[in-house]
């Protein structure tokens, strides 16, 4: 089943999207699926980098990447932190059509999925590092255990 999603609202500045699934499994197997995003993610299994991506393309080819590692029995936390910066602040050689975060579970277990923005942060253009995402800066108490399973 392959899942598109995207905020609700959508922001029209610089923000930061995570999106998490949380699944059981009654005993180990192999967590198989394969994403992509627009812009960039970066992927995290039960609180721990998995990896990110996909690869920079074009509108007229879009790039996916596959997962597959070996789980244990228990509950998970597959989560993504999408990056969205637009035009604007995004990086020279980054484009993008329209945010979102897409999956193709091939395992079976990625079924009910929830989105939010990242609240606290602002973004500044990197002046003078020309060409490169913009800064991030927390502007007030901030936790990420939301994409971790707690919050």
């Amino acid at each position: 089943m392959t899942t598109w999603m995207t905020l609700a609202n959508e922001p029209d500045r610089a923000y930061i999207a995570d999106y998490r699934c949380l699944f059981t499994t009654s005993s180990a197997q192999t967590l198989s699926f394969r994403f992509s995003a627009d812009e960039t993610a970066q992927l995290f299994l039960d609180g721990k980098r998995l990896t990110e991506g996909p690869e920079r393309g074009v509108p007229e080819r879009w790039y996916w990447k596959v997962v597959s590692t070996e789980i244990g029995a228990g509950e998970h936390v597959l989560s993504a932190r999408v990056l969205c910066f637009g035009v604007k602040e995004s990086a020279y050689g980054q484009l993008s059509v329209h945010h979102g975060f897409c999956v193709e579970d091939f395992s079976g277990l990625l079924k009910n999925w929830e989105c939010r923005e990242e609240e606290g942060l602002l973004f500044t253009l990197p002046y003078p590092d020309w060409g490169t995402f913009p800064r991030v800066e927390v502007t007030e108490k901030y936790c990420d255990q939301w994409i971790y399973g707690g919050g």
